[in-house]
């Protein structure tokens, strides 16, 4: 059986990332269709996190590392990394491999299996973690995840079977 990987594919930064309003139509709904919606979007949360240990080894952590750098807000963050010397294209590459790693649920392409990594630096990578206020409150949690997903984060290898 021939894999189809290819190595050092980036997410573009022309993609499109949409904000969506769906407060009118969420009003429009009965008490007990809400309940189903609410519900039905629970269970695929739920269920999609199994999606994250398929992936890659460093997917799940990978999870926990963003989730902690955005918890303090975006503006936040774009604030604080570009004034540690991110550029606003390395920014928008972090924000745009960010978005896919949500997207996809780890750092494959879910419509196949094809690895994506971080178009920006390693170094701007590590600028951006580190300029977060998580990184201030959770220095160590955070170096370990580094410790153990960097390397793998931006490997180019074909994964282990």
């Amino acid at each position: 059986m021939v894999e189809s990987y290819t190595p050092k594919e980036f997410i573009p930064v022309e993609t499109s990332i949409h904000v969506f309003q769906a407060e009118s139509s969420w009003n429009q709904l009965a008490t007990n269709e809400k309940l189903y919606a609410y519900y039905m979007a629970r269970a695929a949360w739920e269920g999609s996190k199994i999606s994250w240990f398929q992936r890659s080894y460093e997917s799940p952590a990978l999870f926990v590392l963003l989730k902690l750098v955005f918890c303090q807000g975006i503006d936040t963050l774009k604030e604080r990394a570009t004034k540690d010397g991110v550029s606003e294209t390395e920014w928008r590459q972090f924000l745009a491999y960010s978005a896919a790693v949500f997207q996809n649920c780890g750092n494959f392409k879910s419509f196949g299996d094809t690895k994506f990594v971080p178009e920006l630096s390693m170094e701007q990578f590590l600028a951006v973690v580190k300029s977060s206020q998580a990184y201030v409150d959770k220095t160590h949690e955070i170096e370990l995840i580094l410790s153990r997903t960097l390397a793998e984060i931006y490997s180019e290898e074909k994964p282990l079977a």
